[in-house]
């Protein structure tokens, strides 16, 4: 999923499409066995204490508004993933507040703003759950390298 939580995001009042009801199925499709990953967008303004936040062990607390060069660092990890290359990219540096086991973490950030965890992956239930915070400028989403990465999440996902 790369929605962020917000239907109609420059009104002043803003609407948001993950009900309880919603939230309630996708965290019952992944404990039976499905999987889900959450892309950039898709970790951005659910409920911090919501059952969706909890079952993703993280989410979307903020990014600059002036984008910058933010270099992607794979990292050991005991979640499944293991990726080989760092890369960069101009970014807008998303930075989130993970709640789970560091050692689930494949890949951190790192910008002249600060650094964050960029990429993590568990197994919630029957299921599978991974989040990716990179990147949403053609630049990134055409390196070599984030496609790469990107590749190897889905895979995992789907027990590849």
């Amino acid at each position: 999923m790369g929605k962020e939580n917000r239907i109609n995001p420059t009104d002043e009042v803003v609407n948001k499409w993950m009900t309880r009801d919603i939230e309630k199925k996708i965290v019952d499709y992944v404990n039976n066995g499905g999987s889900w990953m959450a892309w950039h967008a898709g970790l951005a303004l659910y409920d911090e204490t919501g059952e969706y936040t909890k079952m993703m062990g993280g989410y979307f607390l903020s990014h600059p508004n002036e984008h910058r060069i933010v270099k992607y660092i794979p990292k050991e990890n005991s979640s499944g993933i293991s990726l080989k290359e760092s890369f960069e990219a101009m970014d807008e540096h998303y930075f989130v507040k993970y709640n789970l086991d560091k050692s689930l973490v494949f890949l951190d950030s790192e910008s002249s703003y600060g650094e964050s965890e960029a990429g993590w992956a568990r197994e919630f239930g029957a299921g599978r759950i991974c989040c990716l915070a990179p990147t949403h400028r053609e630049e990134g989403l055409t390196n070599k390298v984030m496609i790469e990465t990107l590749r190897d999440c889905i895979s995992w996902c789907c027990k590849l």
